[in-house]
């Protein structure tokens, strides 16, 4: 489990795309999910009607 959103993070959704494994700002705690994401990752798979109540965790400054 990851229970902290850490310090640059790869996004696990993109990382074995050719152009992937971007800065993962986001972490989904939805026991659906459990993952990092980059902003681009997330809108594309938070989109949808099934994902959309999903909140992101962020770091905090």
């Amino acid at each position: 489990m990851k229970p902290y959103v850490l310090d640059d993070q790869i996004c696990e959704e993109c990382i074995r795309e050719p152009n992937g494994g971007r800065h993962a700002p986001f972490f989904c705690p939805h026991l659906e999910c459990l993952q990092y994401y980059c902003e681009s990752c997330w809108t594309s798979m938070h989109g949808s009607p099934s994902r959309e109540h999903h909140k992101p965790l962020v770091k905090e400054a």
